[in-house]
């Protein structure tokens, strides 16, 4: 898969953690991922103006399922 999209942490809680979701293109910062404490799971929201392909959702859901992982490997 040819990535289009990065993932950097850019804050530490003492459980969760969350990350920007950065374009490889021009390097502008499309959204964020965030613990969603009454879903309890990270959940992934996209700044106005952004623009989305399969592809690019893609990765996210799958960063997303490796973020859920991660957190019931904690447990």
């Amino acid at each position: 898969m040819n990535t289009e999209i990065k993932f950097e942490e850019i804050a530490k809680m003492p459980k969760t953690s969350v990350y920007s979701v950065i374009s490889n293109h021009d390097n502008l910062e499309l959204g964020r991922i965030r613990w969603h404490g009454a879903w309890r799971q990270y959940i992934f929201s996209s700044f106005e103006g952004s623009v989305w392909s399969a592809d690019c959702l893609a990765e996210v859901s799958e960063f997303l399922v490796k973020l859920k992982k991660k957190r019931r490997m904690k447990k």
